[in-house]
């Protein structure tokens, strides 16, 4: 394996995806110290998983979804902290994730509620909704298809989102390339496996063209008002193609790798 990618000119292994696979990787620079590898974002969910592979000291560099992703791996694990870093996102085929030209921006009227976790907040919304008697659509993560998920938000004006943490959040992604804003529950607390980490977050690509979060139900009603009423300000779409396309996420990944 090892003459085979010195032939075709290969120093550089990536790993996105799989344990295996950076296990095979990670044997190619052994057998030969002049191979870089890095990985991520997808290998684990903490430096401490897969017996601390990431934390190998073969291992040149690793890739994460935002910044507060980076953090929480820095926190736990001194020696994945010393290597080299970056951040990097999966951008979206804007082609397919765009609003509905024959529906009028300005007259939709509904409300996608996306269910990820804590349905408990989910039933606030919606009872909440229901008691203004505003029109809303639920999708539930995992249980629906694509399409269905694309016809729903170019239906909507606004989409909330109710994940207790996410990395980068595509769906999120999704829905601002449809030209919807969000709302985000977005306690600031991410628990897994025992593990506390205090400066999490669910929307950490948000900013002000794109939307608002609220921590919890006390404050939902105020910042679903503000929402609502900056619903035409908010440039989502506008921000994606910008900065978030698919073209973008593969120059950046390109100019990571080069570097």
């Amino acid at each position: 394996a090892i003459n085979k990618l010195e032939i075709k000119g290969i120093n550089h292994i990536h790993v996105f995806k799989d344990v295996n696979a950076l296990k095979w990787a990670l044997t190619i620079k052994r057998n030969n110290p002049n191979f870089k590898v890095s990985a991520g974002p997808f290998i684990v969910n903490l430096p401490s998983e897969a017996k601390h592979i990431i934390e190998d000291e073969l291992l040149d560099g690793y890739l994460y979804f935002s910044q507060w992703h980076r953090n929480l791996f820095h926190y736990y694990s001194d020696s994945v902290k010393e290597k080299e870093s970056n951040i990097w996102f999966c951008g979206v085929d804007t082609d397919y994730w765009k609003p509905n030209a024959l529906i009028n921006k300005n007259e939709k009227s509904e409300v996608l509620v996306y269910s990820k976790t804590n349905p408990e907040v989910s039933k606030f919304i919606i009872n909440y909704l229901e008691s203004k008697k505003i029109d809303y659509t639920e999708i539930v993560c995992g249980k629906y298809k694509r399409q269905e998920y694309l016809d729903s938000l170019q239906k909507s004006k606004l989409a909330i989102f109710v994940s207790v943490t996410e990395t980068q959040g595509l769906a999120i992604f999704e829905s601002w390339s449809a030209d919807v804003p969000t709302l985000h529950f977005n306690p600031g607390v991410w628990r897994y496996q025992g593990n506390t980490y205090d400066k999490a977050s669910s929307c950490p690509y948000l900013e002000d063209r794109l939307g608002v979060d609220f921590k919890g139900i006390e404050d939902f009603e105020v910042c679903l008002n503000e929402a609502i009423e900056n619903v035409k300000a908010f440039r989502p779409r506008d921000t994606v193609l910008k900065k978030y396309t698919t073209q973008h996420s593969i120059d950046l990944l390109i100019k990571i790798l080069s570097n």
